[in-house]
């Protein structure tokens, strides 16, 4: 008789309950005992869920269904071969094996498959081993919910870069270490570094990676860990940066790990995760993140002067760069999003906005663009445009005001305080509840002032960056018919132009630093 035996781990709690070594020893110890001689070892690091999808076990039925003679397999429980989805998937195993002339030893509460009581404990072992990864998960999405209603992170993974969790409180504090590397990553991406460049740069200076193996040595790490793009624009996409922490934001569909909606994630307790990114920087990470997204890097290879800045007027997609091939060789256009979007959603209806000829849009555009930016007079027309309708005579006054509430809440404070000294305790009692609505409202008022100053800051900037724009657009407007393609880019960036077409009808909108 040949010995075979099947062992099988596919998760680090198999890891620790179910290892491969220890299930391989104790095949080896029964089939010592039984005196059968161990032909092949089968060990299997696959879910056991799907039959058809285990390699390893695909290659045990290949071998016995092609190897004539008796046969036993040993293997240490009946979940360690298939779990299957339903209860009875493991009679389509086992019956193929009595076909085979395979009978089947299970270490762990073996059974004889020939009697219908064997038969109906197989079955029950079946549908207790299929339901267990149900029952795990939904008692863990139980235990993580209780835990997120207590005001604490769910779960002990691995820590958030710039975080560490602590297991008593259930919150997280900033690792300084990681927090300065992360707010140094955020100036530069804001000061207009590319991603890729800032990557380079903390590859060349050896600063540790986020997300290190577990067990890693900082020696190791130093020596092989490594940043990437990828890694970095997934960071920087999480909220918990900003102080808006959230649970349960990646799912697994088809084995790879998406983030759910905004709407399907659940928020966590303002405390659980202290910014480390102002919210305004946060905020304007994303923008750069969304309007640029590789345009930079992809423009190398293929140079289009719109990459990101061209948009579907109808449905607002923005426009990808497509090659078609003809007689007079490769022909580039602008194709609206859509097309693509509804490869993976069919629902979605088609977008009536054809392609457009590369050459054509960008000739047009910029004949536009020179025609506005040519005139001193009309280019600071073009710069004065932007989101910003405030004006700094209306944000001056508002902080004026304030300033004035705020001196009015020190001398009623002031005042109140001075009455507190000689007051009965029933004035007392009053006098304290008048100090601490005053005091509330103060709070009201310095965040209005902290929101008015930072919309002064960002027409400050606004402001310089339009001066900075028209000062190189000056520089360049004797030449602006035959500059570079590089030149032209730089232009269109720096006066936000952002093309919206349908057919052969195009606009074009300016935006400084928006």
């Amino acid at each position: 008789m040949i010995g075979i035996i099947f062992a099988r781990e596919s998760n680090r709690y198999d890891k620790t309950v179910y290892s491969l070594k220890s299930q391989v020893e104790a095949c080896e110890a029964a089939a010592k005992a039984d005196g059968v001689k161990i032909f092949r070892v089968f060990r299997e690091q696959f879910s056991g869920r799907d039959l058809s999808k285990m390699p390893k076990l695909g290659e045990l039925r290949q071998l016995l269904e092609s190897t004539p003679g008796r046969k036993k397999v040993y293997c240490y429980a009946q979940d360690r071969l298939v779990r299957g989805r339903r209860g009875y998937h493991i009679f389509r195993i086992l019956s193929e094996f009595d076909e085979w002339e395979t009978d089947v030893f299970f270490i762990r509460d073996n059974v004889d498959t020939t009697t219908f009581a064997g038969q109906f404990q197989i079955l029950f072992k079946g549908q207790k081993a299929a339901s267990e990864p149900d029952d795990i998960l939904d008692r863990t999405m139980s235990g993580k919910i209780r835990r997120i209603k207590e005001g604490k992170i769910p779960g002990f993974g691995r820590n958030k870069y710039g975080y560490t969790k602590n297991q008593e409180t259930g919150k997280a504090t900033i690792n300084e270490t990681e927090a300065v590397v992360l707010r140094r990553i955020v100036r530069q991406l804001l000061a207009g570094d590319s991603i890729n460049e800032v990557v380079r740069q903390l590859n060349s200076e050896g600063i540790l990676p986020p997300f290190p193996s577990k067990g890693e040595s900082a020696t190791k790490l130093v020596k092989h860990g490594k940043w990437w793009t990828a890694t970095l624009a997934r960071l920087l996409r999480d909220p918990a940066y900003k102080g808006e922490g959230a649970a349960l934001r990646r799912i697994s569909v088809n084995g790879r790990v998406q983030f759910r909606p905004e709407n399907g994630w659940i928020k966590l307790p303002e405390e659980c995760y202290p910014p480390i990114i102002a919210p305004a920087d946060w905020d304007r990470l994303q923008e750069i993140f969304d309007k640029n997204c590789g345009a930079k890097t992809r423009n190398r290879k293929r140079p289009a002067l719109l990459r990101g800045l061209i948009f579907c007027a109808v449905c607002g997609r923005p426009f990808y760069v497509a090659t078609n091939s003809d007689k007079s060789g490769n022909q580039m256009y602008y194709r609206c999003a859509t097309v693509t979007a509804r490869i993976l959603n069919t629902d979605l209806p088609k977008c009536p906005v054809r392609q457009i000829s590369a050459s054509w849009i960008e000739e047009a555009i910029w004949r536009e663009v020179v025609e506005k930016i040519s005139d001193p007079i009309k280019l600071r027309a073009v710069l004065a445009e932007g989101p910003d309708q405030d004006g700094d005579r209306q944000v001056e006054d508002e902080l004026e005001s304030l300033r004035a509430e705020l001196a009015k809440k020190d001398g009623q404070e002031r005042n109140l305080a001075r009455e507190l000294r000689d007051a009965t305790p029933a004035i007392a009692r009053t006098i304290k509840a008048e100090l601490e609505r005053i005091e509330a409202e103060r709070g009201a008022l310095f965040t209005r002032q902290a929101e008015i100053s930072r919309r002064r800051t960002a027409s400050e900037n606004r402001r310089q960056r339009a001066i900075q724009a028209e000062r190189l657009i000056a520089g360049l407007t004797k030449k602006l018919s035959r500059l570079a393609f590089e030149q032209k880019r730089i232009i269109l960036e720096e006066i936000g132009a952002r093309v919206k077409v349908n057919g052969r009808e195009f606009t074009v909108s300016y935006s400084i630093g928006g």
